[in-house]
């Protein structure tokens, strides 16, 4: 169920709904089972718009996690040149090892094509330094960005 949402506030009411009152950390301290790699304890969120131009993200280069603008990641560049190969070369090398979650060409291809700009999209960003680093939802912003979209609702978590 916590998976059925890419969304941190969705996920965050859909564990509280199932009797969950202190959300992620009942489940965590209660050791059920491990949460999402992307999910984090969540105490208190802060949702915000946030300049797309401002995002960072990781992307694996030699086989590292390499901090870089959102718009120099391979999710942006693919889509700008139109030229996926450099994204499944990077899903081939890193899937399973170094990406946990399932990501493929078709269903980047179809996010880019169905997005719906006009919903209200969530993506979950963390400061690292001074930084906005997107810890969910690079693929969503990275369509956005590239759609010459300026911003984008983010959740912080507190």
């Amino acid at each position: 169920v916590v998976h059925a949402s890419d969304n941190p506030l969705q996920s965050k009411h859909m564990i509280e709904t199932l009797g969950y009152p202190r959300g992620i950390k009942d489940l965590t301290t209660r050791n059920l089972f491990g949460r999402p790699s992307h999910l984090e304890v969540l105490d208190e969120l802060t949702v915000k718009m946030v300049k797309l131009d401002t995002l960072y993200c990781f992307n694996i280069i030699n086989n590292e996690p390499v901090l870089l603008k959102l718009s120099d990641s391979v999710q942006v560049k693919s889509i700008l040149s139109n030229n996926f190969d450099p994204y499944n070369k990077y899903i081939d090398l890193n899937q399973g090892e170094k990406l946990k979650d399932y990501y493929s060409l078709s269903k980047f291809k179809k996010l880019i094509s169905t997005l719906d700009i006009d919903s209200n999209l969530l993506i979950h960003v963390r400061k690292v330094g001074a930084s906005n680093v997107v810890v969910d939802g690079l693929h969503r912003a990275s369509v956005l960005f590239a759609k010459g979209e300026r911003y984008v609702r983010a959740a912080y978590v507190n």
